[in-house]
């Protein structure tokens, strides 16, 4: 049995770090220090569980093209399995393109919509691993909110344990999702978002608990 499922947009991050600071000025040509290429989204948390020795399992599509199969390269070079992966003929893989001043600031370009693939195989999958992962950033079109909130009731009628992660991009936290939780943790970051959980405002306890 796995140890956690997480339901997931795979894609890459194109990181370019350049040799001035923020805000950068338009119509001018500068001098990139570095770029880098790799498996991004879930990918921190995948490969961190995995060199932990956690079985951590992303459960999404990815396309036939160049950054597809980086994907599927870094997840198996950090032995992270790639069975309930989809891969699409034709689709272009999603990309985030994250610049990188000389201070450490830096921004998000994102490409954020997606789905999860081969749906035939959630409740499987889900059965297989004692907990789910999901995100907010799955909450940002209508189609993915149907299937987080489906794997997110299943999860809680099969007594599993549900980490959720809020993210920036969402005001209010539908009662879709929030309803299968027994408690929902978040960082000071998200919790000063303004984020609503129920319609309330999250309140952030001392050991990060958000209570509505």
């Amino acid at each position: 049995m796995y140890d956690s499922l997480y339901l997931t947009y795979p894609l890459v991050d194109i990181t370019v770090s350049f040799d001035e600071s923020f805000p950068i000025q338009k119509n001018k040509t500068r001098k990139t220090s570095e770029v880098l290429v790799t498996a991004g989204g879930a990918a921190n948390t995948l490969f961190v569980g995995a060199r932990l020795g956690a079985t951590i399992v992303p459960y999404g599509v990815v396309g036939d093209d160049l950054f597809g199969k980086l994907i599927l390269e870094d997840y198996e070079k950090e032995g992270v399995s790639n069975r309930y992966i989809t891969i699409r003929r034709n689709m272009v893989t999603p990309a985030v393109v994250i610049p990188v001043s000389q201070d450490g600031d830096h921004c998000f370009l994102s490409m954020l919509e997606g789905d999860f693939g081969d749906l035939s195989r959630l409740d499987e999958a889900i059965g297989a691993s004692r907990s789910l992962i999901v995100s907010g950033y799955q909450l940002l079109n209508d189609e993915s909110r149907k299937v987080l909130s489906h794997c997110v009731t299943i999860a809680k009628e099969r007594k599993k344990i549900v980490f959720f992660d809020p993210g920036p991009m969402i005001n209010k936290i539908p009662v879709s999702i929030t309803g299968n939780f027994y408690d929902l943790t978040v960082n000071k970051t998200d919790a000063s978002s303004g984020a609503a959980l129920d319609g309330a405002t999250f309140k952030l306890t001392s050991n990060g608990t958000a209570i509505g």
